[in-house]
């Protein structure tokens, strides 16, 4: 196959092109005769066929209007027909390429190791680093993951851009594999639930965190993500039950790790929610105290400044209009037309005491109805 193709081939089987190469055709960078031998490949083997499905879904506006995951999934019973539907799309000039879609490449390669890496290794541990990487380099959500660093929201409320990636699907194909015998297992349990809040599917993450909570884990991490998951659903939902829920969540994890940057910054961003300020500048404050990493700290100083401003905006007095004004003036004897005041204070504030007081002035008995009254 090596040496009819003219590239490398997968070191796992020998005889199928690796899946670095069904990335690039999917996202155009392999054209004309490589891209026809691909094809004639994927026509024959459904393991590649699987493998281009699953590189075309990681390119959608590459390959808009012409050719997506979703039709390629109508061909599953002949692979050939797959290899005959790609081949108008890539039979055009090379070059076509931007550094976009070289970023693109660049992180769906980085998912794919971060995957591998997981798979490979026998009796591993629960993915939970390998799925703080997929968030790290696709980060959907505004909270954060413990052990992920620093990245900007990417595709804020629905995270799209981590549905569906290579490395995410293998990562969650292993954590199945593994609760499939082994259905009580908390840590994997606690991978499945990070693993659902990837894409926003909270309700699936919920269910798994607590799964694994009421299996004994007890452990900060698994409480942040459960505070995410309340998170996510708030955001969709509106209901505030659901961040008072995350609040919830997240101080437990607070009394396990007390000062952890992740879940104060969590909490700091639930408390924003809530329009309470003063408790989100609290948990900033604590946050940017115990964060070391730079670009987070510029994150919180951003977020606390913000909290900051809005709390001097509701506290400040509100800015008297003209009329009272020009009222405070008469009260000092500085003006001399209380009759046009009073009109005033009608057509702004629909107020007619004034008025009314004007008008009375005159009649009698009314200096010693006020000297009454002011006893």
């Amino acid at each position: 196959m090596e040496e009819k193709l003219g590239f490398e081939t997968s070191n796992e089987t020998g005889a199928c092109p690796s899946e670095t190469l069904w990335i690039e055709l999917a996202a155009g960078h392999r054209t004309g005769t490589e891209a026809d031998a691909l094809l004639a490949h994927a026509a024959e083997c459904r393991k590649c066929a699987q493998s281009l499905r699953e590189a075309l879904a990681l390119f959608p506006e590459e390959n808009e209007n012409q050719l997506t995951a979703s039709t390629i999934s109508s061909v599953k019973p002949d692979p050939r027909q797959l290899a005959e539907k790609m081949a108008a799309l890539h039979r055009r000039p090379a070059g076509r390429g931007s550094w976009f879609q070289w970023g693109s490449i660049a992180a769906a390669l980085a998912l794919m190791a971060v995957s591998a890496w997981f798979l490979v290794r026998p009796n591993a541990e629960p993915p939970l680093a390998q799925l703080a990487s997929v968030y790290e380099i696709r980060r959907s959500f505004e909270l954060r993951l413990s052990g992920a660093g620093f990245s900007p929201v990417v595709s804020f409320e629905r995270g799209t851009t981590a549905k569906d990636s290579a490395g995410l699907l293998e990562l969650r194909a292993a954590i199945r594999r593994h609760l499939d015998r082994n259905p009580g297992d908390p840590g994997y349990l606690h991978a499945q639930g990070r693993a659902a809040l990837l894409d926003w599917r909270y309700e699936e993450a919920i269910t798994s965190l607590r799964s694994a909570a009421d299996a004994g884990l007890d452990l900060p991490d698994l409480w942040m993500d459960l505070g995410t998951a309340y998170y996510q659903r708030g955001v969709q939902s509106r209901e505030p039950v659901d961040y008072s829920r995350a609040i919830e969540q997240l101080s437990r994890a607070l009394k396990l790790r007390p000062g952890d940057a992740v879940a104060l910054y969590n909490r700091g961003i639930v408390h924003a929610k809530l329009f309470l300020h003063d408790a989100a500048i609290q948990d900033f404050e604590a946050c940017l105290t115990a964060e070391g990493d730079a670009a987070w700290r510029r994150d919180i100083e951003r977020r606390l400044e913000e909290e900051r401003r809005k709390r001097a905006v509701i506290l400040a007095p509100p800015s008297p209009g003209v009329a009272e004004l020009q009222l405070e003036a008469a009260l000092r004897g500085e003006l001399r037309a209380p009759s046009g005041l009073a009109a005033q204070l009608v057509r702004e504030h629909r107020d007619r005491w004034l008025g009314e007081a004007l008008a009375a002035a005159g009649r009698a008995g009314i200096g010693e109805a006020v000297r009454t009254l002011s006893v």
